[in-house]
């Protein structure tokens, strides 16, 4: 048997607990499990990361920024970027990897400006939603020309793929979440969200929410999960509308939240643009019934709406309200979305996840 190819990940820092961090480390375990040597180079300020790494995965640091930074005027910041994309050649160069996967824009955009396309395979890792992501004309101009010279853009969902299909050739693959072993209980009374403290969130939205559902059904509470710049925001408002014992924000205490699942009975998502939230998937594998705003481009992919949970109007806080309450109030429904959801979300477990991947990387 041949052996597996030496993947290469490169990567931003993974030291908060986030989506995007917890994708990478996740997806480069699935790759471990299954045999690859596995790298993951990271290209920031630390090497920390927040969630655990598989013990076989190779953690390698190298600090540069391509010149995105504040500092400087733009002759200087080309300069670092030309500077840093030499860097990043030679340290690849000594890693010699089988393939590379660049999991932001501006990381395959310098790997094709080094010319590394020449000697190795490339993909992109594409895990934010395409027009939330602001470029500058240099780097638009240059990301989309890497585009076409690399092997594959890996999107997390079809609508992703078709925004990105005129740039290059796409394929879509869904991050991965682990199967549980117990599931949430159906008596439960609490609301979950687990969100950065962002507009992006949709906290402004969450907050509207949480007023009304929590006066209108005085058993329940709705614990958030995160931490943010509207932190603050988000404390005054649960101390001016007396909701203290209600409404309970929860600093990230760990990478494992899992207690937090199991005493869920409904999940809520009020983010404005998701790529493909791995939080969803979670809550699935626990048997959560999710809702969420119907935002670009996500969560439409993973909920079946009427199903596995509800899907709404993007920003419409009235639609989220009356979905919130109609699920509290019908536990029948809740536990037929809790079975579908179980069995739904069994595609995104690791072996149906890695054959995705083989696939591309072993084309017939």
């Amino acid at each position: 048997m041949p052996a597996k190819q030496h993947i290469l990940l490169v990567s931003s820092s993974l030291d908060v607990p986030s989506g995007y961090e917890k994708a990478v480390t996740e997806t480069a375990g699935l790759f471990a499990t299954y045999g690859h040597p596995v790298t993951v180079l990271i290209l920031d300020h630390t090497s920390v990361t927040y969630f655990p790494v598989h013990p076989a995965v190779k953690i390698i640091h190298l600090p540069i920024h391509f010149g995105i930074t504040e500092k400087g005027n733009p002759f200087l910041r080309k300069w670092w970027f030309w500077k840093h994309t030499r860097l990043l050649k030679k340290k690849l160069m000594a890693i010699n990897p089988d393939l590379i996967i660049g999991t932001e824009y501006h990381f395959t955009a310098a790997l094709v400006f080094a010319g590394l396309h020449k000697d190795y395979r490339i993909f992109s890792w594409e895990h934010h939603h395409y027009y939330w992501i602001k470029k500058n004309r240099f780097w638009s101009a240059l990301t989309k020309k890497a585009y076409r010279k690399i092997e594959s853009l890996i999107c997390l969902n079809n609508q992703e793929a078709a925004i990105l299909n005129t740039m290059g050739n796409t394929v879509v693959i869904p991050n991965v979440t682990q199967p549980q072993r117990n599931q949430s209980g159906n008596d439960n009374q609490q609301l979950l969200t687990v969100a950065g403290l962002i507009q992006r969130k949709g906290i402004d939205l969450l907050l509207k929410a949480a007023e009304q559902v929590l006066t209108e059904n005085p058993g329940w509470t709705w614990k958030l999960i995160g931490d943010g710049p509207l932190r603050s925001s988000v404390l005054e408002f649960i101390r001016n509308k007396k909701l203290e014992k209600r409404l309970i924000l929860q600093l990230p205490a760990g990478p494992d939240i899992s207690a937090d699942y199991q005493q869920t009975a409904i999940y809520v998502m009020t983010s404005r643009f998701e790529a493909f939230p791995l939080v969803l998937l979670e809550a699935m594998s626990w048997g959560i019934p999710c809702i969420s705003f119907a935002c670009p481009s996500g969560p439409n992919e993973i909920i079946q709406h009427d199903t596995t949970g509800l899907l709404v109007p993007p920003e419409d806080t009235a639609a989220l309200i009356t979905a919130i309450n109609s699920l509290i109030a019908n536990k029948d429904l809740r536990i037929n979305m809790s079975v579908a959801g179980l069995q739904a979300v069994q595609q995104y477990y690791p072996e149906s996840v890695y054959k995705k991947w083989q696939a591309v990387f072993d084309p017939l």
